[in-house]
């Protein structure tokens, strides 16, 4: 039931369900959480997701991702589900957060438009990094998403949750994908 509700969602085929259940059987493998935990993320998720350009897999390896660092589905879907929002909106209206979101992320702001544009996880993954390196350079991480109005707590704890994690959201997407492919 609940692929059937992602799939209607993004506009999933029947014949796509062997490779979504393939992805998230990997990802249930491989990573510190269960697949219905994964589901439950996804389902939240896959709104906004299918909203900004995620694909199946890239919606399940974020939500395999969170769920493995202690988000639960609801935390974790509404945190990413507003800052996809945030980061869009910033692009469609060229507001002030969008040359912050470029700068941590390493990029212009035509650089980071066109990256959001073409793969919003991506871009993502982009602005935590980028993040990370604030920490590392001895800045903070919290304080730059305070100053962008990103410090309501639910989403700066998720954010920072991927920050630390030393590229999980990069090998959940790789799981996913070859789970895809492979099918």
């Amino acid at each position: 039931t609940a692929i059937a509700k992602i799939a209607n969602i993004t506009g999933m085929t029947t014949d796509e369900y062997a490779r979504f259940g393939a992805s998230l059987t990997a990802l249930g493998n491989n990573f510190a959480t269960q697949e219905s935990n994964i589901l439950d993320m996804a389902t939240r998720l896959a709104s906004t997701g299918d909203l900004v350009g995620l694909t199946e897999p890239q919606i399940l390896a974020l939500s395999t991702a969170l769920n493995s660092l202690g988000a639960e589905a609801e935390s974790g879907g509404t945190a990413m589900s507003k800052m996809f929002r945030k980061m869009k909106l910033s692009i469609e209206t060229g507001d002030k957060n969008l040359a912050k979101f470029a700068k941590v992320s390493g990029m212009s702001v035509k650089e980071f438009k066109q990256a959001f544009e073409t793969d919003a996880l991506g871009a993502l993954n982009s602005f935590v990094r980028g993040l990370g390196k604030i920490e590392e350079s001895g800045g903070s991480a919290v304080k730059t998403l305070d100053d962008m109005k990103l410090s309501e707590v639910r989403l700066s704890d998720n954010l920072l949750k991927l920050v630390t994690s030393e590229g999980m959201l990069d090998s959940a997407l790789d799981v996913a994908n070859t789970g895809w492919e492979e099918n």
